[in-house]
């Protein structure tokens, strides 16, 4: 339901009619066209943005999402079949954006461990950078347990994909626990659990490397 109902639930018989008769002139591409496409985009921009708002996208993701819905209902007005209430069809464009970007960010998710491997290894070295200082044998066992740690995530990032991507969102690019409840849709109380469990399964992952920590 979702998005079409939302869609469907603004309509009536006589909105319905008004517009049909909207997306046959966008389609037509006549002059007409802009005056159209300026009434629809009055009518549902507000709740497309209200929508994105209330599932946690950010403003910038908003106006992406927002600007290709109307230049795919412009090029695809034609395509409406007149089965059904056109708000319905139109907020499909919207699920679907939504649901491509939702998509991107999984599989930016799926390389981040590779991409942010010069990061992740500075910020190791920075906290470990005296002790590599002290001798050849300390600066041994700090690469070692680097590399350990280093594999024990891509491990963790292959068996648990999504809490290895919600771990790198609150760790790395410091989201706070209010923005993942926000844009997972759970509660604040469930993006706590979630990522408690997700730390405690890394833990048990990474748990052999500390033999290599330098006392």
């Amino acid at each position: 339901m979702g998005d079409e109902a939302t869609g469907a639930q603004a309509e009536d018989p006589q909105r319905s009619h008004e517009e049909r008769a909207l997306l046959r002139l966008v389609a037509t591409g006549g002059r007409a066209t802009d005056a159209a496409m300026r009434t629809l985009f009055t009518r549902y921009q507000t709740a497309f943005k209200a929508h994105l708002r209330s599932r946690g996208f950010r403003d910038a993701d908003i106006d992406d999402v927002t600007q290709r819905v109307w230049l795919d209902i412009s090029r695809k007005a034609g395509e409406f079949s007149g089965d059904g209430p056109p708000g319905a069809w139109l907020w499909g464009f919207l699920r679907n954006a939504k649901n491509d970007l939702l998509r991107a960010n999984a599989q930016r998710g799926d390389r981040f461990v590779s991409a942010n491997d010069e990061r992740h290894t500075q910020s190791i070295e920075q906290a470990e950078q005296e002790l590599v200082a002290q001798s050849p044998e300390a600066q041994r066992h700090t690469s070692d347990f680097r590399d350990c740690v280093q594999r024990a995530f891509a491990e963790f990032k292959r068996q648990h994909p999504e809490e290895a991507w919600w771990m790198y969102l609150r760790h790395f690019e410091g989201w706070d626990l209010d923005q993942i409840a926000a844009y997972r849709g759970s509660t604040l109380h469930a993006a706590v659990q979630f990522i408690s469990k997700a730390r405690k399964g890394f833990g048990g992952i990474v748990a052999h490397c500390r033999e290599l920590m330098v006392e």
